[in-house]
């Protein structure tokens, strides 16, 4: 997941060059929807309501944007907004209970996006202890960000019998504008396990825009 200055996000859900595991059904059966307050996962079959296939992924304010990889978006947001409380509360957030990968809650925030001094970053689980009930975040950020930085954060790599936990917020380069990252994004994930790419466009604390390129 990458914020790109600015007042850009862009969400992916890439598998790492060596997968962990195929993609899931359930990742296949998602699309995300928009409004100018807030991102939706959405199912795409009629199966009735379930947690992995509905549930808030992004918010949008004049203070603060965040895009996460699960519900826990949701939780992050409740409270106050300034960036202090926000990084406080993401320490709290637990892993996906889904062993034996456990899979890590990352996410991407921004402060001050349509501000001259913006601040942009990322957290991610980077390290488990025992039964995954105890998480140490990695969080980065990054002040007067120039254009075509950003940060980007992935949950995990390796082989699913030893799966490795990264989300470790790491600077990356952006060349490509708007909507030529995304498909980038897509160029550079093996077929065989894309799944989709996402991009928001943010102004004035909104989501204006949004684009999904899918394998379906």
């Amino acid at each position: 997941m990458n914020i790109l200055p600015p007042a850009r996000l862009i969400l992916t859900g890439q598998e790492s060059t060596k997968p962990s595991a195929v993609p899931s059904d359930s990742s296949k059966q998602r699309r995300i929807e928009h409004s100018p307050a807030d991102l939706r996962v959405v199912s795409t079959v009629d199966e009735g309501f379930d947690d992995l296939r509905h549930y808030p992924s992004g918010f949008a304010s004049s203070e603060l944007t965040l895009v996460a990889n699960g519900d826990h978006a949701e939780s992050i947001w409740t409270g106050e907004k300034d960036l202090g409380s926000v990084l406080t509360r993401v320490q709290g957030i637990a892993p996906e209970p889904d062993p034996p990968i456990w899979t890590p809650r990352i996410g991407v925030f921004g402060s001050g996006l349509d501000s001259s001094d913006p601040i942009i970053g990322a957290f991610g689980a980077c390290s488990v202890v025992g039964d995954a009930s105890t998480v140490c975040h990695s969080i980065s950020t990054l002040r007067n960000v120039p254009a075509g930085v950003a940060i980007s954060v992935r949950t995990y790599q390796g082989e699913i019998q030893q799966p490795l936990v990264d989300g470790v917020p790491r600077l990356v380069h952006i060349e490509d504008d708007w909507p030529e990252a995304i498909r980038r994004i897509r160029d550079n994930v093996r077929s065989e396990l894309f799944v989709s790419a996402f991009g928001a466009a943010v102004c004035n604390g909104q989501f204006t825009k949004a684009q999904v390129i899918s394998n379906s």
